[in-house]
């Protein structure tokens, strides 16, 4: 696997800032979660031909996954044009089982967020999940990571981070809740 790539943005600085306290980068999250997810597919004897990661940044998290997952089909989406841009400047033309965009185009055997839902104005929440789900295909799953509200070292990265100004960490009831209406949550 060949080194990971890092955005030279505002974003990513106050990221990396964020993280200097534990002395881990971004990669390591988006590592972790990457094969939380491959295990997890794993353990479930799952093989999903298509993933979606939405709001996928810059794409490392996809890319991650793709190299765990080689045999999927693996699309990025996110609405930042400059991300997608970067995303595919690295990773969308080395591997063609990965590819990057701005719109939903199809459905997926597997959809996750992570550490996206926290960017979405509250009242706009239910629709978003509403909108993924109505591109799951039959018998497909929705994986959402979020920030620990209930770790201090995560919490006290979170709110001192620039990036995160407006946003607010969801706490586990609270995604529960608005996932309850789809079906019964695992969380």
């Amino acid at each position: 696997m060949e080194p990971i790539k890092t955005a030279n943005t505002q974003y990513h600085k106050a990221l990396e800032h964020a993280l200097e306290l534990s002395g881990a980068q971004e990669v390591f999250f988006a590592e972790y979660q990457a094969r939380i997810i491959a295990q997890l597919l794993k353990k479930q004897g799952c093989n999903p031909a298509t993933i979606l990661d939405y709001g996928c940044g810059d794409g490392t998290m996809a890319y991650l996954l793709s190299q765990l997952l080689p045999e999927a089909q693996i699309q990025g989406i996110d609405t930042s044009q400059e991300l997608i841009e970067i995303a595919q400047e690295w990773y969308g033309i080395e591997n063609d089982t990965l590819s990057f965009a701005t719109q939903l185009e199809k459905d997926y055997d597997l959809i996750y967020l992570a550490n996206v839902l926290h960017h979405i104005p509250k009242h706009e929440r239910q629709q978003l999940i509403q909108k993924l789900m109505n591109h799951l295909a039959p018998q497909s799953q929705l994986i959402i990571f979020e920030f620990n509200p209930f770790n201090p070292l995560i919490f006290w990265q979170f709110y001192k981070n620039k990036e995160e100004r407006g946003n607010h960490m969801i706490l586990p009831c609270s995604l529960k809740k608005l996932l309850s209406s789809f079906g019964k949550p695992q969380l």
